[in-house]
C-alpha cells in the first residue's frame, strides 16, 4: 500500500464522522504514524538514553493539531491535549519534557508537511 492509497483511506474516515477534535485527533494519529514510520524507520532506536513511552509520530501529531486549532500557547495547549485527549494519548510526557521533544522533532516534522505538499 503507498502513501497516497493510505492518506486517502484516513481522510476518509474522517469524511464520514462527525467532526471533533477527537476524530480529527485519531485520523491525523494515524496519518503521521504511517508518514514517520514510512520515512524515518527505526529513528527511535537511534536517540541515545531509553525509550520514551510516547512515539515521535505522537508529538508530531500533537504538534501539527495544536497548529490547526491555532493554539499558540505551549502551556494552553498541553493542557487541553492532557485534558481532553488523554485516552488517544495515554503516555504524554510531561509538560516540559513534551515540549522540548517538540522542538526537537521540528525537523522531521517539516520534512513530512514537504512529503505532503
Amino acid at each position: 500500500m503507498d502513501l497516497q492509497d493510505t492518506l486517502e483511506k484516513h481522510v476518509m474516515q474522517l469524511k464520514n464522522k462527525p467532526r471533533t477534535l477527537r476524530n480529527a485527533a485519531s485520523v491525523v494519529q494515524n496519518i503521521t504514524a504511517t508518514l514517520y514510520d514510512t520515512y524515518f524507520p527505526g529513528a527511535e532506536a537511534l536517540r541515545p538514553g531509553p525509550k520514551s513511552r510516547c512515539p515521535d509520530s505522537d508529538i508530531i501529531c500533537i504538534a501539527w493539531l495544536l497548529e490547526l486549532i491555532g493554539k499558540d500557547s505551549e502551556l494552553a495547549g498541553y493542557k487541553m491535549i492532557k485534558a481532553e485527549l488523554s485516552d488517544l494519548f495515554p503516555h504524554l510526557p510531561e509538560r516540559s519534557r513534551f515540549n522540548r521533544r517538540r522542538r526537537n522533532l521540528c525537523y522531521m516534522s517539516d520534512k513530512l508537511r514537504q512529503l505532503l505538499t
